[in-house]
């Protein structure tokens, strides 16, 4: 009943689409969004990884009919971190959670895609246990000590990025969303 009154209301929502080799089933797409259950910091080093449950939670979204599913905000390096918690790209041990996901995604005719993002200057010490870099030195809003990016510190951002969507490749995702609001890093370089 539902879908048939949506299909009047907006005759493409379940049409399919193709951006370059990629089809989505039809327009929906989950936004990025997470819940503090779907990770936890079980790698070695400590670091936040996609749980069983996160699985679970996010494959539900694609057999609920969504053509893309956005795991919540990923940090490319970790002096990104501007909250926890959050997944990452800093080990290996990430991978075969984001594989399973990918795959149970990818059953459900689904795109699988990531948000990933850099806090920059509102990356927080307590959760990365060093000083914040950005586009220059300064003591930021909530009190804290931002170093400015040298260009070598922006070069090693840009790898981190690429790093992420090598990562992401091989773990089976189909899209990289790259996170520039919220006054993250990458919209920290836009001037007003």
């Amino acid at each position: 009943m539902y879908k048939q009154i949506y299909q009047e209301l907006y005759p493409h929502l379940f049409s399919p689409y193709t951006i370059r080799d990629k089809t989505y089933k039809n327009r929906i797409i989950s936004a990025p969004h997470g819940r503090t259950h779907c990770v936890s910091g079980t790698d070695s080093k400590g670091y936040r990884i996609l749980t069983l449950d996160g699985v679970e939670y996010y494959s539900n979204i694609a057999r609920g009919g969504a053509a893309a599913v956005n795991l919540w905000e990923c940090v490319v390096e970790a002096r990104g971190a501007g909250h926890g918690p959050v997944f990452n790209f800093f080990t290996n041990e990430t991978m075969p959670t984001l594989n399973m996901y990918s795959d149970i995604v990818h059953s459900y005719r689904a795109l699988a895609s990531m948000e990933v993002s850099h806090c920059g200057q509102y990356a927080l010490p307590e959760v990365m246990g060093m000083d914040p870099y950005g586009p220059s030195e300064k003591i930021t809003h909530n009190g804290n000590h931002c170093c400015e990016m040298t260009e070598d510190d922006m070069e090693n951002v840009a790898n981190h990025f690429a790093q992420a969507a090598q990562m992401l490749k091989r773990t089976g995702f189909d899209i990289m969303m790259i996170h520039g609001g919220h006054s993250w890093l990458l919209a920290q370089f836009l001037s007003p």
